[in-house]
């Protein structure tokens, strides 16, 4: 993620004039009311290309100044971290001046398609997964019915193309299929299919993250990459039940154990079944370090509390699209 604050000001240094020139480039400004340090964090957050957010601090604020918002603005109120009670009834008459009083959690799931990890605290998190569609018996049967028919489809729709993997034992003389452990739901584990992208012996000094222009990994390796190619033998895994065509991706354990260190919430992804592909994979890139891993999570995240139908087709069409269009690493 990147800054995707245009402009860092305190209201009440601005006249309303000034106010409404400065953030009438959306149709709805949008405004930030909480510390500085909270407001610090909600800017690192943020996604490249957000819309202008003008910086109220809580802690230099008067009643004018909330005369001042524009109508139909978006405020986004850190409430939860906010103990100033005139504060708080101000931003309940807010609420009924045709303005749109938010949280910042709800910001990031409603505008940006995440829960970041730094706002967690703002969610019952501990319950993250227990919302009606992932503990319904019927979304996880059609979810099963989904995974088995599209499985045996490409797989079937991929056995021309079994002659690459003569292709792999000639450029890396290993085994074409690699496997490795990794860990599923519950944190159990199982062994992953993969075609090999890489030169054997690439761990021999240990676990490695993958990285952009990897030198490890070999030129048909980097085509099967590109194109997600690496990842089609796993449907084997999901017809055993090991994993799901949408999830997020199962991660090795001696990762897993590194970045729960850092990221103590990182377990939460073992609360649903893997997947082939996930919100994080259409949406981020390769986690090559343990901030990129916890990026990766907040999309992660937004999967498993927003899990539906819909959200599961629009990411199975955006997998389509990236192998089509070749956008893997």
């Amino acid at each position: 993620m990147k800054n995707g604050i245009e402009s860092l000001m305190r209201l009440g240094d601005i006249q309303r004039g000034d106010l409404l020139k400065k953030v009438s480039i959306r149709r709805q400004p949008r405004f930030f009311l909480g510390t500085r340090q909270r407001w610090e964090l909600f800017s690192l957050n943020m996604l490249k290309g957000s819309c202008r957010f003008v910086f109220m601090d809580v802690e230099n604020y008067s009643r004018s100044d909330y005369k001042n918002l524009p109508k139909m603005s978006v405020v986004v109120a850190d409430y939860t971290h906010i103990e100033d009670k005139e504060i708080i009834s101000r931003l309940i008459e807010l609420k009924y001046m045709n303005l749109k009083i938010i949280s910042p959690i709800e910001y990031f799931e409603r505008y940006q398609s995440i829960i970041p990890v730094d706002f967690l605290s703002d969610l019952n998190f501990l319950n993250l997964d227990n919302s009606a569609v992932v503990n319904s018996s019927f979304f996880k049967f059609l979810k099963r019915i989904f995974d088995l028919f599209f499985s045996m489809l490409l797989l079937a729709l991929i056995l021309p193309f079994f002659p690459l993997l003569i292709l792999v034992w000639m450029e890396t003389k290993a085994s074409p299929i690699y496997i490795q452990k990794r860990l599923g739901l519950n944190k159990k584990e199982f062994d992953i299919y993969k075609l090999r992208t890489m030169k054997k012996d690439s761990e021999s000094t240990g676990a490695q993250w993958a990285k952009k222009e990897d030198p490890r990994i070999t030129k048909l390796g980097k085509w099967l990459r590109k194109w997600r190619v690496d990842e089609l033998p796993q449907l084997a895994n999901v017809i055993k039940g090991d994993m799901s065509l949408i999830g997020p991706r199962p991660e090795r354990k001696v990762f897993v154990t590194l970045l729960e260190k850092e990221i103590p919430s990182f377990g939460l992804r073992n609360s649903v079944k893997p997947g082939i592909s996930g919100w994080a994979q259409v949406m981020h890139s390769y986690s090559a370090c343990v901030q990129t891993s916890k990026e990766k999570l907040s999309y992660d995240l937004f999967y498993i509390k927003n899990s539906s139908a819909s959200l599961e087709f629009e990411i199975f069409i955006k997998t389509i699209l990236t192998m089509l269009l070749g956008k893997g690493m």
